[in-house]
């Protein structure tokens, strides 16, 4: 399942300086190496299987349910032919072929991530629900990831006819403790790219920005800058003066402060209100020209 996310880098100088926040070019060379890594990992896991040697699963359990409801209000509200009819991999698969160069294409990506549940490593071969696997190990990166050396080292057994190398026990506190650290070292990196953000605005004193509404919380809004594009965030009294805005759905609130409702994915002006390294975030605020409308 592609949800064609672009991701930004952080281009720094040779002594780790931030020179600029770009926009990851994700050329058909990646592309290329993406599907022979795929093809990889699917083979030796299917093949571990047949083998039955106890080994490090990549697990993707399917999507709740439950939140087809608010992900079908959304595209309701921007207009869309298609609806989800159920979290089934070939519905989900519609809807972004129908959403594909629209302009809330991006947007539902993003907020169709945030209910995925979020895969681990498990010695149950319960598949791969967001790539569509049946089998699915990591195989390609051993040098860099335990989980992947734990597969090298099993199929190097069943190769030379020994028996398994891992006890299921062994291979439950694997998977336990590699799908811990990883989320540590999501956050880390997350907070990292958060700290480069922040320090480039302040080096380089750019104030003003446009912005994309993406979030929105009872006290607080959530926006996506352009030019340099990171995450920031307004308090929502910035639209309001009676301490928290009124959600109208969940992608939508009601400013009396302006007197419209906003939706998820529109456009406002922005300028920089102050950079907290305590939270690692950047807050921002309404540029002060904005009039009511």
């Amino acid at each position: 399942m592609d949800l064609n996310l672009k991701e930004n880098k952080v281009v720094t100088d040779s002594e780790h300086n931030v020179i600029e926040i770009a926009i990851q070019d994700r050329l058909q060379s990646h592309i290329l190496i993406e599907e022979f890594m795929l093809s990889a990992n699917i083979k030796v896991a299917e093949y571990i299987r047949k083998k039955k040697h106890p080994t490090l699963y990549r697990v993707h359990e399917a999507m709740n349910e439950e939140k087809i409801e608010s992900l079908n209000a959304f595209l309701q509200l921007n207009a869309t032919k298609i609806l989800l009819k159920d979290s089934s991999y070939e519905s989900i698969r519609s809807v972004l072929k129908e959403l594909e160069a629209k302009p809330a294409e991006r947007l539902f990506n993003m907020f169709l991530l945030r209910t995925f549940m979020q895969a681990y490593y498990s010695g149950e071969h319960l598949g791969h629900w967001g790539l569509g696997f049946e089998d699915y190990c990591h195989f390609t990166s051993p040098i860099r990831r335990y989980p992947d050396l734990v597969c090298h080292r099993v199929l190097q057994n069943i190769l030379l006819g020994k028996k398994p190398i891992y006890t299921p026990e062994e291979i439950v506190t694997f998977g336990l403790h590699c799908s811990h650290q990883e989320r540590k070292a999501s956050d880390a990196e997350r907070d990292y790219y958060k700290l480069k953000a922040c320090r480039y605005l302040e080096k380089t004193g750019i104030k003003e920005f446009s912005a994309t509404i993406t979030g929105c919380r009872p006290h607080l809004i959530f926006v996506d800058l352009e030019n340099p594009a990171v995450d920031a965030c307004l308090f929502s009294s910035e639209f309001t003066d009676e301490g928290e805005i009124r959600l109208e759905t969940d992608f939508s609130f009601y400013s009396k402060k302006f007197s419209k409702i906003y939706t998820l994915g529109d456009k406002i002006e922005v300028e920089l209100d102050r950079i907290d390294y305590e939270e690692i975030k950047i807050f921002v605020k309404m540029k002060k020209f904005q009039k009511k409308v």
